[in-house]
């Protein structure tokens, strides 16, 4: 769960904030329910990004041409909440305080942009026009994480202590230990009245609900196009069915002669599946062929994998050609039945 706090703005407000968020947190952790809390400035996966423009001590870029990062203020207890994995050096703590160097913890993909022929712990960053920001020294590296579209790869990213950087209005994320975490929204109210009568509370909600929201449209269509494909699956099974067994039919008379010559049952049934499978199998290889000038309209309902994926591929035509094989197999298991004699007759 997560609930945004409106602070008055001033001179002092960053200290203001980051004492009302230092007490927020001790209180709401420890009541009862709470599984864990942290706070964040901002917190995109709610709406709200901070991409300031950077460069890199090591690899200066010309003025104007600095690249971005996504960057947030965090408490020392986010990445345990969020769940973010620790992949090296330390995370932030309670020692990255006013006055030490501003602690920077960067993910997978700012150390592969930034730092692929270096070690990334120890590295600077600079935030450009941030003086608090000028000098920020990495202590850690932890996963990537797709807080926006999740179609999309993830981007580089920046934590610094929050108590470095403290700036009003930050976003409180609480996991609840029970089963419905907006009933923690009444705690963190209630914390916050009795802390800072002129800090207000808004905009709580699931971040499981927030995520949604951002997929929902994607996750409509992929629901859909599985209901399509499941549709022409079926009646695809149907339709090789109705004209294997109409084959079979007009082929009684070659069938019959062949038992009567001494062909068994596996021999007949091997036969209307060749007959069968030729054409299932020429359209499979040109239904693949077909799926490269067709990517672009199926990227975005891809997740994690792209469209030609040749372990996807190879599925999903293992799917049809099993689904063909079933349908074709039950009228070639009727045409064993055919009476020899019956059939010469």
């Amino acid at each position: 769960m997560a609930v945004s706090l409106l602070q008055p703005s001033g001179p002092k407000a960053g200290a203001r904030a980051l004492q009302t968020v230092e007490r927020l947190l001790q209180d709401v952790q420890t009541a009862p329910g709470v599984a864990g809390a942290a706070a964040a400035w901002p917190l995109d996966i709610v709406g709200f990004s901070w991409t300031p423009w950077i460069n890199l001590p090591h690899k200066p870029y010309p003025e104007g041409q600095e690249p971005s990062a996504n960057t947030a203020a965090v408490t020392p207890t986010f990445f345990e909440v969020m769940g973010i994995p620790l992949r090296r050096g330390r995370l932030l703590s309670a020692d990255d305080k006013p006055g030490a160097p501003v602690a920077l913890v960067v993910n997978e993909t700012f150390v592969r942009r930034f730092f692929a022929d270096r070690d990334p712990i120890g590295g600077r960053v600079t935030a450009r026009g941030i003086p608090e920001l000028a000098n920020m020294v990495i202590v850690g590296v932890v996963g990537d994480t797709r807080r926006g579209d999740p179609s999309r790869a993830p981007a580089a990213e920046m934590y610094c202590a929050y108590a470095q950087f403290p700036t009003s209005g930050p976003t409180v994320v609480v996991r609840a230990a029970s089963s419905d975490p907006l009933a923690m929204a009444k705690v963190v109210d209630d914390r916050v009245a009795a802390i800072d009568a002129q800090t207000a509370t808004f905009g709580a909600r699931r971040l499981t609900d927030a995520i949604a929201e951002r997929v929902g449209d994607r996750r409509l269509l992929s629901i859909l196009l599985g209901l399509f494909a499941a549709v022409a699956l079926a009646l695809t099974i149907v339709g090789i069915a109705g004209v294997v067994s109409y084959v079979v039919a007009q082929r009684t008379q070659e069938i019959g002669v062949r038992m009567a010559l001494g062909a068994d049952a596996g021999a007949v049934i091997r036969l209307v599946l060749r007959g069968a499978m030729t054409p299932v199998a020429i359209g499979l290889v040109l239904g693949a062929g077909a799926i490269v000038p067709l990517t672009g309209a199926i990227r975005t309902f891809l997740f994690g994998v792209t469209p030609a994926d040749p372990a996807a591929l190879i599925a999903g035509c293992g799917a049809l050609l099993l689904a063909a094989t079933l349908a074709a197999y039950i009228p070639a298991r009727r045409a064993t039945r055919i009476d020899p004699l019956l059939a010469l007759k």
